[in-house]
């Protein structure tokens, strides 16, 4: 039997370990800015809902960032005999529900940037995916050519929380640069709140 997780989350402890991707007036906005949660959260758009005991899990406890790998190989890779992870990460698809796409573009990428120096290298059975947002079109379809050129690299990542529907041709960039560079586009649970005023670009589902 192959094994293939195609939704493994690659946490951290704190999303300041996206500080050293990114530069300017986006870092300042991300040291300095306002965001929903202490610092060290993910800049996001208020949810409309929260979960009564937080979305983390009761039984993985990590206290350093290195932490994260470990728990998973043990618990998860290693016990259940992962032959492929597809790391998904977390928070980061929450970029999507930001109101200022530039600002979100620049969290997607420092994201991409750090899950490509520091997960890929750690387990031979990792394999990322670009998360872009989709607010831009442009924007997410330059992402999507900067970084979808590398060997470990299988997918492009939204949420699935949007402000219109996937099928909207004003998402035509994004769908052509994944074309370009031969990558699949993916959906993941999750975006809702901020300017994605529904669970999905097309209405809440029955």
């Amino acid at each position: 039997m192959f094994i293939v997780d195609c939704d493994c989350h690659n946490y951290w402890c704190s999303a300041t370990v996206l500080e050293p991707y990114m530069e300017g007036l986006f870092k300042d906005m991300f040291v300095r800015g306002e965001r929903t949660g202490p610092r060290g959260a993910f800049p996001h758009g208020h949810r409309p809902w929260f979960h009564p005991e937080g979305f983390a899990r009761h039984d993985v406890n990590p206290v350093e960032e290195d932490d994260n790998y470990l728990i998973m190989k043990e618990k998860h890779l290693d016990k259940y005999n992962i032959d492929v992870a597809i790391l998904t990460g977390d928070e980061p698809i929450e970029a999507s529900t930001l109101a200022n796409p530039y600002y979100a573009n620049a969290l997607c990428k420092a994201y991409n940037d750090y899950m490509i120096d520091y997960w890929l290298p750690k387990d031979e059975r990792f394999w990322g995916s670009i998360v872009v947002a989709p607010q831009d079109p442009h924007l997410a379809a330059a992402e999507i050519r900067r970084v979808g050129g590398h060997p470990r690299v299988v997918q492009v990542l939204v949420s699935h929380g949007a402000a219109r529907p996937y099928g909207d041709p004003f998402y035509h960039p994004i769908y052509e640069a994944c074309a370009e560079m031969g990558l699949p586009f993916a959906m993941h649970l999750g975006g809702q709140g901020g300017i994605n005023s529904t669970p999905i670009g097309a209405g809440p589902s029955t």
